[in-house]
């Protein structure tokens, strides 16, 4: 069995961008999904970027990992990074405890990366509430009008 198809939602939500960025954020969800096939996901469009983000509960707080477009590339963010072990210091961010990936082109999509997913899988703390037996997609749209980009 191969991995869900994109909601129609974050498809219309990247549609603003170039198609090597959709490509690369599409690329990156694939990975997650391959990887940790049980995750829910939570599509945002908070107007100045996409999220896509990857949780064991359905609550976006609580997500282990999630994907960002920009521009000209996308990020592959952990909410709790400064956790994570980067014996090849592949994480970037200077905040107290996001790190993230920047992703440019489809190499970058390699072994290392299948593995920090998988270290935020093992170490998700889902607080609040049971963990979801069966993946849903929660997708929310912008308040206002998205800007584009």
């Amino acid at each position: 069995m191969g991995v869900r198809k994109p909601d129609p939602g974050l498809l219309d939500f990247l549609s603003r961008y170039q198609p090597a960025v959709r490509e690369l954020f599409l690329a990156v969800r694939q990975v997650v999904l391959e990887e940790i096939p049980s995750a829910s996901e939570t599509v945002n469009d908070v107007s100045y970027t996409v999220t896509n983000a990857f949780t064991f509960s359905g609550r976006f707080k609580e997500a282990f990992c999630y994907v960002t477009a920009s521009k000209a590339y996308v990020n592959l963010g952990f909410p709790q990074g400064t956790q994570l072990p980067d014996p090849g210091k592949r994480l970037a961010g200077t905040g107290k405890f996001h790190r993230h990936i920047r992703i440019t082109s489809l190499a970058d999509l390699d072994d290392s990366l299948r593995k920090f997913i998988h270290f935020a899988a093992d170490r998700a703390e889902v607080a609040g509430g049971p963990v979801i037996s069966k993946p849903q997609v929660v997708v929310r749209g912008a308040r206002g009008k998205a800007r584009p980009i």
